[in-house]
């Protein structure tokens, strides 16, 4: 009878075996991988150190530790012109290719590969944010040696060994200049150390020429060059432009709605563009990129062009309006607005305002219009005793139970006229929006929604915001300034449901625009004033700090137009011989009244200097001088800036109506975003007697928002 030990034995040796077996296969297979892989990094280190050899502008690092103590690593950081490029080398048996937006290789899925390369990003990421630069200067490359590729998944970029040199030196926009790429090359290299104990084998003859950056400039200063730098380059670049103390905005992963507030120049836009591009890089979802002034989309379009080319495709840049009306159209709601200006205001006005308490308070109709258009409509009040307890917030004028029956009179009527003929007004587009998005929100849905110059939506208008965002977390932010509001009315957080508080809520005060003589005299303009911010709190105008020294303002007063204007056209003759023959290609004039645009446009014209007007602006460069009004020129940047008969506004503000106040408040609002489009000149002339020499160029200050509002 057979030994039954013997044969339990045999088969639990027989079975070690084939776990031995297993194991030795998988050894060897792990070893064979090693070996591809070592000759596929062998492969691309040769290829990247050809760059490095023939382009000084070139840095490179191989083999580097992620993590101190750790074990994963990054296998090439090169940098360069184009940015910092996260490099890991492949080798393959079966081509890389994409199934349902997952990398494979053969049938098998290879994913983890590119969750690895941008977890390797992101650390890359956070290091180079202490420099300022930002996350779309890091570029996640995979490089497969022996096959053609070139493809995207997420992010990280496919590439074939035969394409890699190709697409790193065609990365565009150029980002770094030679001192930007040694300093980050040298921050890089001390962060991610070696991850073999061996030489640096990265040190090249231009690496080894002259001392380090480091070893002649502190942490500190290397920043402070950095933002120099920036600073001096054309405007289309600064536009792009992120500082270090911004950088954690970009990529913050707030737990909800954000806000970022501050002054103008402050970087409030630069920011909402960098977050935007990072969203869109990061998701398969559109970011929605929402502003007011109808010329701002084109602007924001061109500036996330140049920023990040690949993924402008997938950021929305549109006015609240338009956007509004294209989902209108998708879901087969007409809307009928009149061309031109419609009758039904002034009918309403004749029948139940002419003769009422509200003519008496204040003669001029525009003022009772606005009250309708942005107190009524705008917050979307359809009740008289919800208005008769509405916060008027923004309106300074105080009203009495009188005048708010009035104005709801009014209002009836307005509408009757309107419904009569079958239109719409502007507040009706959102207000029909709103509704929509409440029904359903649209799909597929946003990554982000991010809204520049807030300040001058309607409560109407960020309540569409929040319901397209539900609250999710960082899927709202808003972007503004309480003291550029231009448009009548306001708003509070709390009014659209919102709370932001605490790290969502962040207020930036350096300015990154203006010279400090340019930012002295637009901050006189404010002096005395408080505004009621979104949040409900007091904010008065201060001197932000800012980080250009000099600059040049001037101001002019003629005792005729003509004089003025004779003024004028010698100011933009200088502008050539104090800073270049392009220069007058980087300037605007920028109107206190519409009627004046066609006047300077023609009396520009006249003197053999083309124009363009701000309607048409993208932001691209442009040999022409740009021309328009204060509110086209909101969220806008020019080097040189001249304001003629800057002072109209405010003059004719003061009517002798108990709306002067509120005129006055919005005239100094316009004058204010004005003064401060200008990076490096201002010049701003006026017709009348001279000015004493400690008066400011604005009228009294008016008096904060009365309690009863």
């Amino acid at each position: 009878m057979p030994d039954r030990s013997a044969d339990a034995q045999a088969q639990q040796l027989k079975l070690l075996g084939d776990e031995q077996l297993r194991w030795a296969t998988a050894v060897h297979e792990q070893a064979r991988r090693f070996a591809a892989g070592a000759a596929g990094e062998r492969t691309v280190d040769g290829l990247l150190r050809s760059l490095v050899h023939s382009a000084p502008d070139w840095r490179l690092l191989a083999d580097r530790r992620l993590t101190r103590g750790g074990t994963a690593n990054i296998d090439f950081l090169l940098v360069g012109p184009g940015g910092v490029f996260v490099v890991d080398a492949k080798q393959w048996r079966y081509a890389p290719r994409l199934v349902n937006g997952r990398l494979h290789a053969g049938t098998q899925d290879r994913q983890e590969c590119v969750e690895r390369s941008t977890a390797a990003a992101g650390l890359v990421e956070q290091a180079l944010a202490e420099l300022g630069l930002p996350p779309i200067s890091v570029h996640v490359l995979l490089a497969f040696v022996g096959h053609d590729a070139d493809d995207r998944v997420g992010r990280v970029r496919v590439l074939g060994h035969r394409q890699l040199l190709r697409a790193v030196v065609g990365a565009q926009p150029p980002r770094l200049g030679a001192v930007q790429v040694r300093w980050v090359y040298e921050h890089l290299r001390d962060t991610f150390g070696p991850h073999h104990r061996q030489a640096d084998l990265t040190a090249t003859g231009a690496d080894a020429a002259g001392p380090a950056v480091g070893e002649l400039f502190d942490a500190a200063e290397l920043a402070r060059a950095g933002v120099r730098a920036r600073l001096a380059d054309a405007l289309p670049q600064w536009m792009t432009f992120l500082h270090s103390s911004q950088a954690g905005l970009v990529t913050a992963q707030w737990t909800g709605p954000a806000r970022i507030s501050g002054p103008a120049g402050t970087g409030k836009t630069v920011i909402g563009l960098h977050r935007a591009v990072h969203i869109a890089n990061r998701s398969a979802l559109p970011v929605l990129f929402l502003t007011f002034q109808a010329n701002l989309p084109r602007v924001a379009a061109e500036s996330i062009a140049r920023l990040a080319p690949a993924v402008a495709a997938r950021v929305e840049c549109l006015t609240l309006h338009g956007w509004a009306l294209r989902l209108l159209r998708k879901r087969g709601r007409p809307v009928r607005l009149p061309n031109g200006e419609p009758n039904w205001f002034p009918l309403a006005w004749s029948r139940a305002g002419r003769t009422s308490v509200l003519a008496e308070l204040e003669p001029d109709h525009r003022y009772w219009r606005d009250e309708i258009s942005h107190v009524i409509k705008g917050r979307g009040i359809t009740d008289y005793d919800e208005y008769r307890q509405a916060p008027r917030t923004g309106r300074r004028l105080p009203l009495r139970p009188a005048h708010r029956e009035a104005v709801w009179e009014l209002y009836l009527a307005y509408e009757r006229f309107r419904t009569e003929r079958g239109g719409h007004d502007y507040e009706d587009v959102l207000s029909l929006a709103l509704a929509e998005v409440r029904r359903g929100l649209p799909e597929p849905g946003y990554a982000a929604v991010i809204a520049d110059e807030v300040q001058d939506l309607t409560l109407t208008g960020v309540r569409i915001l929040t319901t397209l965002t539900n609250h999710r977390a960082a899927g709202l932010l808003l972007l503004g300034d309480s003291r550029q509001q231009v448009y009548p009315g306001g708003w509070r957080l709390s009014d659209a449901g919102l709370n932001i508080r605490g790290a969502r809520a962040r207020v930036l005060d350096f300015n990154y625009r203006n010279s400090s003589a340019i930012l002295e005299l637009a901050n006189q303009v404010l002096a005395g004033l408080s505004f009621e911010d979104h949040d409900g709190t007091t904010i008065h105008q201060h001197a932000a700090t800012t980080a250009l020294d000099g600059g040049h303002a001037s101001r002019h007063t003629a005792a005729t137009v003509g004089e003025h204007d004779r003024a004028l056209l010698r100011a933009v003759a200088e502008l050539a011989e104090r800073y270049g023959k392009g220069a007058v290609g980087e300037a605007a004039v920028i109107c206190a009244q519409h009627r004046h645009v066609a006047h300077y446009a023609h009396l520009l014209a006249a003197a053999g200097h083309r124009t363009l007007g701000l309607r048409d602006y993208n932001g691209n460069a442009t040999d022409r001088i740009k021309i328009g009004t204060a509110r086209q020129a909101k969220g806008l940047d020019f080097k040189y800036v001249l304001l003629p008969r800057h002072d109209d506004a405010i003059q004719q503000a003061a009517r002798g109506g108990a709306g002067d106040v509120d005129r006055l408040d919005q005239a100094k609002r316009l004058l204010y975003v004005a003064m401060t489009r200008p990076r490096d000149y201002l010049w701003i002339g006026r017709v009348g007697p001279p000015e004493q020499p400690t008066a400011s160029p604005t009228a009294p200050a008016n008096p904060p928002p009365d309690a009863a509002n």
